[in-house]
């Protein structure tokens, strides 16, 4: 087995990915971070699709969006006070960007010319950026609740199944918002990743390492609700750590199985 990080280290040769990235730093933080201060504030039951925001990053920006992801959710948490809860926080939000733009490449687009690119004329496309966004979300959920079991001995069901309908419904929206009002202008631009790199440079997993993390998603996030709702969260941490791992092998799994 082969492992697949070259697009993420490929990515600093090119100037255009490196502003990608402060862009994604600086933006996630304009939108986000007067959120998180209290200077504003909603009261719709803690609905924030803002928080979804790393699904967009990731679908256009790609590698760029995802480190993006993770310092500016870094800056973000420093005013919520930084404490263990951070590292699952910061996590979970870059695998949501990571996971979005991996897993449309490899399920809905079909050849080369259009690595990672969200189509927005694609046949059943709402269908196909649904389950992209569900499947990230819930890939945030997972680590969230996870941690909020370690560090504080929470109920994992009821902080997952939270952070995940936020994030799925509010990455939904979020996407569809940016790939009407942006995307054509973002190629105009130049802004959309897979257009500033050259393929050699950009090295997905295969499809067989898509579909590993995309089962671990589901089967170790389904057990640990179950395993919750019976208040046996060493069960849950067990399942926790192998659907991780599982994720991760995915993730990095390059080429075809022997």
């Amino acid at each position: 087995m082969e492992v697949s990080m070259k697009e993420f280290l490929s990515m600093w040769k090119y100037r255009s990915m490196f502003m990608l990235f402060i862009f994604s730093v600086l933006l996630y933080l304009i939108l986000l971070l007067p959120f998180e201060s209290g200077f504003i504030s909603f009261d719709l039951k803690d609905f924030q699709p803002l928080a979804a925001l790393p699904i967009v990053l990731g679908l256009f920006f790609g590698p760029a969006g995802v480190l993006g992801v993770g310092v500016g959710a870094f800056f973000v948490d420093i005013y919520g006070g930084l404490s263990l809860m951070t590292i699952f926080m910061v996590s979970g939000n870059m695998l949501m960007a990571l996971l979005s733009y991996r897993l449309w490449d490899k399920f809905f687009v079909q050849t080369d010319s259009e690595l990672m690119i969200p189509k927005s004329d694609k046949r059943n496309f709402l269908i196909n950026l649904f389950l992209v966004v569900s499947v990230a979300a819930m890939a945030k959920a997972f680590i969230i609740g996870l941690g909020h079991i370690i560090l504080t001995d929470g109920v994992f069901y009821t902080k997952g199944i939270s952070v995940f309908i936020n994030d799925a419904l509010g990455g939904l929206l979020l996407s569809i918002i940016a790939i009407v009002l942006f995307l054509n202008r973002f190629r105009i631009w130049e802004m959309i990743w897979s257009d500033l790199m050259r393929p050699g440079d950009m090295d997905i997993e295969s499809i067989f390492g898509a579909w590993i993390s995309l089962v671990c998603i589901l089967f170790f996030f389904l057990f640990s609700l179950v395993a919750s709702l019976f208040n046996n969260n060493m069960l849950v941490i067990i399942f926790g750590s192998l659907g991780l791992l599982g994720i991760i092998i995915g993730l990095f799994w390059k080429g075809k199985v022997s």
